[in-house]
This record gives structure tokens, C-alpha cells and sequence, in this order.
């Protein structure tokens, strides 16, 4: 559900493992984000004539960093950034939007995009300044608030199972086959998705868990882990 006027807190803690062998040589790397975020939808419009047929609602809207950290342990603490809703006086280390010097000089963690109500992001636009790397860490992120399980027009082709509660509450969708890199024979990509909403079919939590093993002969392997954990914070 996509609303005007909606502001969401949402908080992302992404955990990943890699395992690289190099002529036998094994070098593992581990890191875990912890990203939080506000959402807030601006306004919404229907479709151009030219544009009808493939969505019936845009959506703009803005999207911040309130905090994050990035560790390769677990303990990292996130460290404040952009928040919408503190008041000048309490706000710490946090920039205040309302600072026309913090806006015109630093690459604040602010960012504006349009989506449409079938889930699809066209632009997203940041400060000139803010790193391309943390915009498109950004627009990935953005994607887990659209959990794409159920959205699957090709479920068989692309070997997807579903499953979807009585309620509509709770959907499954896990996935699997060779990865979609260039000779791909010996290599396995497997996602598990868990999305739960509630009632009113509004995002509670979404859990992804991603397998990638390509094996390139029994010297030089790649393998990764990564788990998504996506969840609305309620106040």
C-alpha cells in the first residue's frame, strides 16, 4: 500500500560472507550494514495516455539516511546522518534539512525518486555531491520496501515457488538455478524470500537470503552469503 502523506521508518540489516579461493588460496570477508531510513510519499498522478499500459499510479517521494554503520562485526553502532522529524534542538550530530548552507554544500542522504504502483523505480535523483556507490546502495535498498515475491510473471520458467498464506499475510517465494553470468555451467544462484504484511497489506518484514557458488575448477571457487533483514519500525 502506497499512500500520500505517508512517512515510514524502516530499518535494514544486511549481513554477507564471502569466500574466494585463488589457485587453492582461501580469502573470506565478512560485513554487516545496519541502514535506517525515513520514506515519505509526496504525491502521486495517474498515467499519460502514452504510459497507461504499463502502470496506473506514479509515486514521488523522498528518502533519507537517518543513520547507519558498516562493521565486520556485529556490535556497530549506526551513526546518525538525516533525520525528518527532530527539532533543532535535538538533534546531535543529525544535519537539519532546514540549514539552507547544509543543503547547498554538503552531499546530504537525501534523495527524491518516482515508483510505480507495480513496483518499479524510474528515477532517483541526490545531491550532485552524494557518492554514486551510496545513491545505488540507496535504489537497492529502496527495492526491498517493494518485496518483489508474488510480482513473478514467468514463475515456472524462471523455477519459482510460492507460497502464499490463507490470509495473504505471509508470502514465501524461493528461487534457484545457474547464475546469470557468462558460462555459467557448475555455478548455483538461490534466493529465499519471507515477506509478511499486515492487514491492511502494508510491509512489517521482509527476510532474503541469497546463496551464489560458482566453482571454476577445484583450485578457483566463488561463493557468497547474504541475508537481508527489512522491517518497518513502529513507533
Amino acid at each position: 500500500m502506497t499512500r500520500v502523506g505517508d512517512l515510514k521508518q524502516i530499518s535494514l540489516v544486511q549481513k554477507s560472507k564471502d569466500e574466494t579461493k585463488i589457485n587453492g588460496k582461501v580469502i573470506e570477508t565478512e560485513n554487516i550494514r545496519k541502514t535506517n531510513y525515513y520514506i515519505y510519499i509526496i504525491s502521486e498522478e495517474d498515467p499519460d495516455e502514452e504510459h497507461s499500459a504499463y502502470y496506473t499510479k506514479m509515486y514521488s517521494g523522498c528518502i533519507s539516511i537517518i543513520s547507519e554503520c558498516s562493521s565486520s562485526s556485529d556490535d556497530c553502532q549506526p551513526q546518525p546522518l538525516v533525520d525528518l522529524t527532530l527539532k533543532p534542538k535535538n538533534t546531535g550530530n543529525a544535519r537539519i534539512l532546514e540549514d539552507s548552507d547544509i543543503i547547498k554544500d554538503s552531499p546530504i542522504a537525501l534523495c527524491y525518486f518516482n515508483i510505480t504502483d507495480n513496483h518499479i523505480i524510474t528515477t532517483i535523483k541526490c545531491h550532485e555531491s552524494f557518492p554514486e556507490s551510496q545513491k545505488n546502495q540507496m535504489l537497492l535498498d529502496l527495492y526491498f520496501f517493494r518485496p518483489p515475491a508474488s510480482q513473478r510473471i514467468d514463475k515456472q520458467g524462471d523455477n519459482i515457488t510460492l507460497e502464499i498464506s490463507e490470509d495473504g499475510k505471509n508470502i514465501r517465494e524461493i528461487n534457484g538455478g545457474l547464475c546469470n553470468i557468462y558460462n555459467n555451467f557448475g555455478s548455483l544462484c538461490t534466493t529465499d524470500m519471507n515477506t509478511t504484511l499486515d492487514s491492511e497489506k502494508n510491509l512489517i518484514s521482509y527476510d532474503e537470503e541469497a546463496i551464489t557458488i560458482i566453482n571454476y575448477d577445484e583450485h578457483n571457487s566463488y561463493r557468497k552469503k547474504k541475508n537481508n533483514k527489512f522491517n518497518r519500525c513502529f513507533k
